[in-house]
């Protein structure tokens, strides 16, 4: 028995095990956001005159909310997309996952999935705007849709 490759038999079912819990968390967070987003679409739609409800069009880590030709995509990329040989905690520094939204007009922002809470309290996570400590909320995410059914 040689105990440093038990050892690192060890570290490595701890790390397959670290990122199938960590595919499992972002999940479900995606399908939280996705959520978000098709619900402050249709109340985009709604406090507009137009009355056309989005058509929303979606895979595992993006999706799309388009009224017409106009369009916005909101694309996830997790942490756990990336190839093994690739420096994680450097991609990844403050984060789980990263959604880039893409508008119509070309313009970007980008918002994280920050865990949340502190000390002994269960920890939570949230999606926040890049480089910051706001939370993206259905009602930001509704004035940014609105220019769609305009």
């Amino acid at each position: 028995m040689n105990v440093v490759n038990d050892e690192s038999m060890y570290a490595n079912d701890a790390h397959q095990e670290y990122l199938a819990e960590t595919k499992r968390l972002v999940d479900q967070e995606i399908e939280s956001l996705f959520a978000l987003i098709v619900s402050a679409a249709a109340r985009a739609a709604a406090t507009v005159s137009s009355g056309r409800q989005p058509a929303v069009t979606r895979n595992a880590h993006a999706l799309q909310v388009a009224n017409g030709s106009r369009a916005v995509t909101f694309e996830v990329e997790a942490i756990t997309d990336l190839p093994a040989d690739v420096d994680r905690a450097q991609a990844f520094p403050t984060s789980q996952a990263r959604c880039a939204l893409r508008g119509p007009d070309g313009a970007t922002e980008e918002w994280e999935l920050h865990r949340i809470g502190a000390g002994n309290a269960a920890p939570g996570y949230t999606w926040m705007y890049a480089k910051t400590e706001t939370p993206v909320s259905e009602e930001s995410i509704a004035q940014s849709l609105q220019t769609l059914f305009a």
